[in-house]
This record gives C-alpha cells, structure tokens and sequence, in this order.
C-alpha cells in the first residue's frame, strides 16, 4: 500500500486496500477471543492475553499507518517503523505460544500412550475372564433358553395350524421370559380377536343373507310394480287418446247444436212471417166478406135486377167466410209451430249450455288426462331407475352374503377356549 502510495496510486484503491488489513487484524481479535473462552491452562491464558493486548496495539498502528498513507507517503513511512517493532513484539508471543502448544501436546500424547497401555492390559484381562464366564453362562444358559424356545415353538406352531387354546405360564423376566409372554400376550388377544371375528363374521352372514332374501323380494315387488305402472301409463295414455276423441266429438256436436240453433231462429222466423202473411189474408177476407155484405144489401136493393149479384155476393160470403175460417186454423196451427219452435229453441239453447260444459269439461279433463299420463310415464321412469339400483344393491349384497360366509368358513379352522371352532 505504500508503495501505491508513492507514485500516487488510486485514493480508492489505498482505501480499499487498508480497510482489508483493519479487517484481517479484527478476525484475528475474534478469533483470540474465541479461544480464551476455550478452558486454558494458566500459562496458555497468559499467551493468549499477551497476544491479543499486542494483537490490538498493532492494529491501532496499522490504522494510522493507513490513514496517513493517502495524505502523506513520507510521513506514513516514518509511523510504519513502530508498527513493524510491535509485529515484531507479536511475533515472538506467537512463537513462544506455539513452543507451549507443543510441548502440551507431547505431554498429552504421553499420557494417552501411558493410559492407552494399562487400559489395553486391562482390558485383555478382563476380555479373558468374560471368555470364561460366557463359557460357563452359555452353558448354563442354552440348557435354560432350549427349554424356552422349545415351548414357545410348540405354542407358535400350534397357533399357526389354528389352536389358541394352549398357554405357555413362562414368568420369567429375562430376554426370553419377555419374549414367551409377548407370545402368551399375542395368542391370547388373536383368541379374542378370532372369538369376537367368529361371531360377527357368523352374524353378518346370516344378516347378509336375510338381507339379500328381502331385496330379492323387494326387486321382485319392483319389477310388479314397475310393469303395473308401465301398463297404467299405457292405459292413461289410451285413455288420454279416447278423451282427446271424445273431446273433438264434442266439439263436432256443438258445432251442428249451433248449427241447429240457427235452423231453428229461421223456422221461427219464418212461421212469423207466415203468420203476419195469414193475418193479412184474414183481414183481406173479412174486409171481403164486409163487401159481399154490402153487395148483398144493395143486390136486395136493386130487387130482381140484382138477383144474379146478390148470388155472386153469397158465394163470394161464403168463400170469405171458409177463407177466415181457414186463416184462423193457418193462425192457430202456426201459432202451435212457433210456440213449439220456441220451445225447441229453449230446448236447444239448454243443450247447447249442456253441450258447451261438456265441452269445457272434456278439454279440461283431457289436459287432467295428458298430465297425469305424463307423471305416469316419469313415475314408470322413476321406478325403473329404483328397480336398476335395487338390482345392483341386490349384487352387491349377494357378493356381500358370499364374502361372508367365506370369511366364516376362513375363521372356522381357528379352535378357541370357549370351545367353538
């Protein structure tokens, strides 16, 4: 850096370059710190003290050195010679810190060959003596384990073809012991489990096949009614057809009750006419029968000159009179036509209300007919969407049935204390 510095080097890379020496300087601190917390002998302590106090001093040296480097070469040279005689100072502590490092670690690698050495004899000592113990033990203890073993043996392949009726009693409490009761502990919870399984698989067998029976007839019941309201929607669809006939029958016969209703209004019109016709035919012949009255009186009047006028005046009388007479029963017959065609009228006019709510009626029971034709059909749809899945519940329930039994015939070959198998 202060070489830099004499041919006027980069301020910035003279600060750069100082700032990277106070860094290493205060790492080295840390790391002093660091191992003083360590547990040191007390000469080890007094080094490392020494270092860190000479660490600190050259570094507050070092900072003036680089703080003046970049004002002053001359002068920066001149504050480097202390800096250079703490280095110095420092270097020595090192060198005297790293000889006691060294001769601790030989005392150490002294003292771990020394205990290395006795606990070797030791150790082949005591190897020897358990070689004898575990002679002897495992003589002992193979005579005691194959009794144990044998037993749990018998007892595992009595449980594997099915038998959880035989116990072991072993109370010992060593490895083996343990192992025989954990054995003991296992067949008597399998016992309960296959017990507790037995039942419920017996159970849901005959539950499953009580269940498949009803859903049997539950299907069959469906499949009834499924073809009963296949038949009534059918039916009402017939019936829908026949009233839907009945209905334009209908409209038809109130269509000619119109008609005749008309005929009817003109029959009756018509007599009136004819009526007003005879009634001037009646008042024609009466006003005839006033002339051939006074054509008889002036025929008297005239005497025997007026004998053949008063001859023709009697027979124009008596025509008059069989014409008013005739009038008259005209009258009175067509007077009986227009009362009766006015009873007809009202006859027919009461039909006609009749036939128009028969009519109304028949429309509406023909929508009532289409409708319930229509809930006919979705309700046939309906069921027979039930019928499906009852048909599949119906399966599954059967697959259910055989997996029970299979599983009951699968629990039967275990034998358990209560005797059932």
């Amino acid at each position: 850096m202060l070489n830099l510095s004499s041919i006027d080097a980069d301020a910035k890379l003279l600060e750069e370059l100082g700032k990277q020496q106070i860094i290493l300087l205060q790492e080295n601190v840390n790391l002093i710190n660091d191992v003083m917390k360590k547990n040191l002998t007390g000469e080890e302590r007094k080094y490392y003290q020494d270092c860190l106090q000479q660490v600190q001093d050259y570094k507050e040296a070092v900072s003036k050195v680089v703080d003046m480097a970049a004002a002053d070469y001359n002068l920066a040279s001149t504050m480097i010679k202390p800096a250079v005689a703490k280095f110095q100072v420092l270097n020595q502590n090192l060198q005297g810190l790293m000889d006691l490092e060294n001769k601790l670690s030989r005392q150490k690698y002294d003292y771990a060959m020394q205990s290395f050495k006795t606990t070797l004899i030791l150790f082949i000592a005591l190897f020897v003596t358990a070689i004898l113990l575990s002679v002897l033990t495992s003589a002992f203890m193979t005579r005691f384990l194959l009794s144990t073993i044998r037993k749990v043996n018998e007892v595992v392949g009595m449980i594997a073809v099915g038998d959880l009726t035989q116990g072991l009693g072993i109370r010992a409490q060593d490895e083996m012991g343990q192992l025989a009761q954990s054995v003991d502990t296992m067949r008597t919870k399998v016992e309960k489990a296959v017990g507790k399984s037995m039942t419920i698989s017996h159970n849901l067998a005959e539950s499953a096949s009580e269940q498949a029976a009803t859903l049997e007839e539950t299907s069959a019941s469906l499949n009834q009614t499924a073809t009963m309201t296949k038949q009534n929607a059918t039916n009402t669809k017939q019936a829908n057809q026949l009233m839907a006939a009945s209905s334009k029958a209908v409209d038809d016969a109130n269509g000619s009750m119109k008609d005749m209703t008309k005929s009817m209004n003109e029959i009756a019109n018509a007599s009136m006419e004819a009526q007003k016709i005879v009634r001037s035919i009646d008042e024609i012949a009466f006003q005839t029968n006033l002339l051939a009255l006074n054509a008889a009186v002036e025929a008297a009047r005239a005497g025997e000159a007026g004998a053949g006028f008063a001859v023709v005046a009697g027979e124009v009388r008596n025509l008059a009179m069989r014409a008013t007479e005739a009038a008259k029963g005209t009258c009175g017959l067509i007077e009986d036509i227009i009362s009766r065609v006015n009873t007809g009228e009202s006859h027919v006019k009461a039909t006609n209300e009749v036939f128009q709510v028969v009519n109304n009626t028949s429309k509406k029971v023909v929508h009532l007919m289409g409708s319930i034709a229509d809930a006919s059909q979705e309700q046939s749809e309906g069921i027979d969407q039930i019928n499906r899945a009852v048909n599949e519940m119906n399966t599954v329930t059967q697959r259910n049935a055989s997996l029970s039994e299979e599983l009951a015939s699968a629990m039967s070959m275990f034998k358990t204390n209560n005797g059932s198998e």
